[in-house]
């Protein structure tokens, strides 16, 4: 890892230890005081928001970054740079004006009165984050910033929640959802600030139908890499829900806060490596062997969390009791799951570093199918154990696929000079 990766993968680390860490130490406190209720409806329409959200990105993270790793840095570039920046714009506001129209009507017709009053400041937060620059900021080597401006919402709404801790339930959502949107509008601006400050000031290029519809199809492509694991932590959510009762489901969230927040140390890795990784892979023969290299902190580092999550779940088990000690059970069984994770999605970030996104879609959607239809299987007999094996099964089928695409030298090298 070069020493601007080391530096970004740092600052990455900082902000989610500052962002999503408070979000997990709010949602304790609400477990210490035995505000369940709180959690669970906070915990279902907070991971929601978060899911528009990502599907408002619409891949841009990986296109835009690709955009701004690949052009030189000159008056020339930086406008093809921005060109590209507003044609995904584009394609991002009108997938955010669409959930906007979608989760109004869900909130009406299916949601309660939390999930209405907190949704209803979700439209106005995917609007603004269709303007996000993460994309840009990430292909210009500062990672670290993106990650500490979305750091910044994690910490608004981790702070909103403590806020509603003691407020009576129907104040708690507009709080919520205030913090949300407040999270969101900082984090855009704080972007903003950062590309001028790279010297790549924004500039205003007319888009493209060509690049609108460019944008669109290589930012599906992405989507559906990262959409299918998305999706299926939220239909486990619902099996654990039918199958197992509110207390195992509630311990399964707040054990998955855990393993999502070390998945996210390790994409905060990759991330940093990304830049790098795109040039090792020009002119390699062996695209799975860099891939592997060059990502090898955050593989040591998924082995070394495996480690530590089961020792201490195992110690909590004798020192604590009650919920947090069931959930310090969940913990040790869910522990593996780190670093299985960790190996398809270390490969999955070599098949979008060589542009090979359909073979990325096609090992997300074997994974997630895999995943469910093994969880559905086994839940009823092993109850979270079944769980934790339809995920390993799943990260198993899609590192396979993976790996198989890697190995075929010559393909890859193309696609990377493209």
């Amino acid at each position: 890892m070069g020493r601007s990766s080391k530096f970004n993968a740092t600052i990455l680390v900082i902000s989610f230890v500052l962002g999503q860490g408070s979000i997990f130490l709010a949602q304790t406190w609400l477990i210490i005081s035995n505000k369940i209720d709180l959690l669970a409806a906070f915990g279902v329409t907070f991971s929601l928001a978060l899911f528009a959200l990502i599907v408002v990105e619409s891949g841009s993270l990986v296109t835009l970054a690709r955009v701004a790793a690949n052009v030189s840095r000159d008056k020339h570039n930086n406008r093809r740079i921005w060109q590209v920046y507003w044609e995904t714009t584009v394609l991002r506001l009108c997938v955010a004006l669409a959930l906007s129209v979608v989760s109004c009507t869900y909130a009406l017709q299916f949601g309660n009165a939390f999930t209405r009053s907190y949704l209803m400041f979700l439209p106005p937060t995917l609007i603004i984050w269709s303007f996000n620059f993460a994309g840009l900021l990430d292909g210009l080597r500062l990672s670290g910033l993106s990650g500490a401006s979305v750091a910044v919402a994690y910490l608004s709404s981790a702070i909103a929640l403590l806020l509603a801790t003691d407020e009576p339930s129907d104040q708690a959502p507009y709080i919520l959802g205030f913090g949300l949107l407040a999270g969101y509008c900082a984090a855009t601006l704080a972007q903003l600030l950062a590309v001028n400050l790279a010297a790549c000031r924004i500039q205003f290029v007319r888009p493209t139908t060509a690049g609108i519809g460019r944008a669109f199809r290589e930012g599906i492509a992405v989507l559906v890499t990262t959409l299918p694991g998305q999706a299926t932590y939220r239909l486990q959510l619902l099996l654990a829900s039918a199958f197992l009762g509110p207390v195992a489901t509630g311990q399964f969230i707040y054990v998955k806060q855990v393993i999502i927040a070390l998945a996210q140390i390790l994409a905060f890795i990759r991330r940093a490596e990304f830049p790098d990784l795109m040039r090792r892979l020009r002119g390699t023969l062996n695209p799975l062997r860099e891939v592997l290299i060059t990502q090898r902190t955050g593989l040591l580092f998924a082995a070394a969390s495996s480690l530590c999550l089961a020792a201490s779940g195992a110690v909590a088990i004798f020192y604590f009791e009650g919920d947090l000690q069931q959930s310090a059970v969940v913990l040790t069984i869910f522990s593996l799951i780190v670093f299985s994770s960790a190996i398809p999605l270390t490969l999955t970030q070599g098949l979008l570093a060589v542009g090979a996104y359909k073979t990325a879609a096609a090992s997300a959607l074997a994974s997630a199918a895999i995943t469910m239809i093994s969880s559905y299987m086994f839940i009823g007999h092993l109850g979270l154990l079944g769980i934790m094996i339809g995920d390993v099964l799943g990260h198993a089928a899609a590192a396979a696929i993976a790996s198989l695409r890697l190995t075929r030298g010559s393909d890859c090298t193309r696609m990377v000079a493209r």
